[in-house]
């Protein structure tokens, strides 16, 4: 069972839509609480702010619900039908079209980078998902770890931190936009609609010029699309600030993730 970030947003969406599903308690009062604290404080902040609040608390949600969806050998896949069906309804509104192309846009960007990521063997999913870190329930990456590697004289161990961070960051914008192209989230302003829509380009942006500057993914060189042409413009600015430097190794990733 393919177990990635993308499918534990998608279960955060389903379990607020879906009230029959049958989901551990203790899980599902954390994601009700993250999703409910996430749209009050986009009502009150910018998009930004709004995430940047909830980035904590998804980082060991999200772990914990990969586990879970391990465990249970629960597949999004089975369910996606009514997420799509929702979206469907809305997505044609002038206000939410655009809203909903650039999360598709986005999503469709995750997926080269996670292709590439494994056709260079990073091996990323393979350590976030190795049956030793999904049987044993104490064993989970720590965020802590992620804060002091950043703080290593090799400045892309920082971008290693950030390129983390950006993944989260995505991973709560396209929740709230599923949210509110599922009418989950009513009254949202045009406005902020707007605002959404240009976090996710430039998250993305970030996460994949990261990824990228750290050695995580290589992009397809034919692939001349609007988000990889943004992406690599950033990743050159970056290799012209820190060209010395040389790239964090698969193992240097693995040594770290579960310190």
């Amino acid at each position: 069972m393919r177990l990635t970030s993308e499918s534990t947003g998608k279960f955060m969406v389903l379990a607020n839509l879906d009230k029959s599903l049958s989901v551990q308690p203790p899980i599902y009062g954390r994601i009700k609480a993250l999703v409910e604290g996430l749209i009050s404080d986009t009502r009150l902040f910018s998009i930004e702010e709004a995430i940047n609040k909830h980035i904590l608390d998804y980082f060991y949600l999200r772990i914990d619900l990969i586990k879970w969806q391990y465990k249970n050998q629960f597949s999004i896949n089975e369910h996606m039908e009514i997420i799509n069906q929702q979206i469907a309804k809305n997505m044609q509104l002038n206000d939410l079209s655009y809203l909903a192309k650039t999360s598709t846009d986005a999503l469709i960007t995750i997926e080269k980078i996670l292709a590439s990521a494994k056709a260079i063997e990073f091996e990323y999913e393979e350590t976030v998902t190795s049956m030793k870190f999904l049987e044993e329930p104490n064993l989970k990456p720590n965020y802590v770890s992620f804060q002091i590697i950043a703080e290593h004289p090799n400045p892309k161990f920082k971008f290693l931190k950030k390129f983390i961070d950006e993944s989260l960051k995505i991973d709560l914008a396209i929740i709230l936009s599923d949210l509110i192209l599922t009418n989950y989230i009513k009254n949202f302003s045009p406005h902020k609609i707007e605002e959404l829509s240009q976090y996710i380009i430039d998250t993305i942006t970030r996460y994949g010029a990261y990824g990228m500057f750290t050695g995580f993914w290589i992009p397809d060189p034919e692939d001349n699309s609007f988000l990889i042409n943004r992406i690599e413009i950033l990743e050159s600015k970056l290799q012209l600030d820190y060209y010395k430097h040389p790239a964090i190794t698969a193992q240097d990733f693995s040594k770290m993730l579960l310190s």
